[in-house]
């Protein structure tokens, strides 16, 4: 069976599903930045936004630490101020970006690896014997490839559906 573009990126992601993740830095900045969040509260609004049945009353906002590393967490906020991590939550933060970073590079390596020795194949036999460990990630056949692929039904009609094409009379928005 020959290799498709889509084949070979499939293979490539069904492998590094099996991948774990070590950590979960994200859940870890998350929680760093809600408890500091808390403690810069007013002492006797801290057990309020502890309980999780009433914490929604307080003001919550999103922030993102990090460029594209950690997204937005929600941190509790007297009206009218922006939260900034403490001097030791933010250094705690800059731990775990860099962390986070060298998790991310590590895997986007393996996936670069992977993908190269696949695109250096053009049939699923000569994949299978370059890397026999990751056979099970290969479809078995020609069919089997078939199947996972999306299943394209009614385009034309959601496009026109859609509008499309822009400026016809008639079409629906």
């Amino acid at each position: 069976m020959k290799l498709t573009k889509y084949i070979r990126e499939a293979f490539v992601h069904a492998a590094m599903q099996d991948v774990p993740k070590p950590e979960d830095f994200q859940a870890q900045a998350h929680k760093l930045v809600v408890e500091d969040s808390i403690n810069k509260l007013p002492a006797k609004i801290q057990p309020l936004a502890r309980d999780k049945e009433l914490r929604f009353f307080i003001r919550t906002s999103s922030h993102w630490f990090g460029r594209d590393v950690f997204s937005s967490v929600t941190v509790f906020e007297p009206h009218g101020v922006d939260y900034q991590p403490s001097s030791e939550v933010a250094k705690q933060l800059e731990a775990l970006k860099e962390k986070n970073e060298a998790q991310d590079k590590m895997h986007r390596e393996l996936e670069t690896k992977l993908m190269a020795a696949a695109n250096s194949c053009t049939t699923r036999k000569a994949l299978a014997e370059l890397l026999p460990e990751f056979e099970k990630y290969l479809p078995a056949d020609q069919a089997a490839a078939c199947k996972t692929l999306p299943a394209v039904a009614n385009i034309m009609a959601d496009f026109v559906k859609a509008g499309w094409p822009a400026g016809k009379q008639g079409a629906t928005a």
